[in-house]
């Protein structure tokens, strides 16, 4: 008996890390004032629950994720296919031409191209700053940066 109460305790831990959601609260209060004094486009890693539960979630035109972005004719670019992060390059050219307003990641579920995207943000100081970053549950941690200068932000991008 007690040789099955180790394995079934590991067990239990390791499940508890990978099933446990996050307490997306804190996600939601420190994201809010950003995406809510803002008429320009975000990108959040997986945006579901900050759309859902965030006033400006109500606009879903302005919102990307890491799978794609969508552009102010309400068409997507950039995707690569179902369950597969977007195209390095066009995020690249987006943020180049100041199109996102905010940006949240935590290197998560598309932690290649959310690497990629911090690597160029953190190249771009004078156009994107990093607002917050925290403790996001077991995943790891969320950043959020926005743009410096919302007159910079375009509203639409030539590619």
């Amino acid at each position: 008996m007690i040789a099955l109460i180790v394995p079934a305790a590991i067990g239990l831990s390791q499940a508890k890390v990978l099933f446990d959601w996050p307490d997306t609260s804190k996600f939601l209060t420190d994201l809010a004032p950003y995406v809510d004094n803002t008429s320009g486009h975000i990108l959040v890693e997986t945006p579901s629950i900050p759309e859902y539960y965030l006033p400006a979630g109500s606009q879903w035109w302005r919102w990307s994720s890491t799978w794609n972005i969508r552009e102010p004719d309400r068409k997507s670019v950039g995707s690569q296919g179902v369950g597969r992060p977007g195209s390095w390059g066009i995020y690249q050219h987006y943020i180049a031409e100041h199109y996102f307003s905010v940006i949240a990641l935590n290197d998560n579920a598309t932690r290649e191209l959310d690497e990629q995207i911090a690597a160029e943000l953190a190249s771009m100081p004078k156009v994107y700053r990093l607002a917050r970053q925290f403790e996001y549950g077991n995943i790891g941690v969320y950043r959020i940066w926005v743009l410096r200068h919302q007159a910079h932000a375009t509203r639409a991008v030539t590619r």
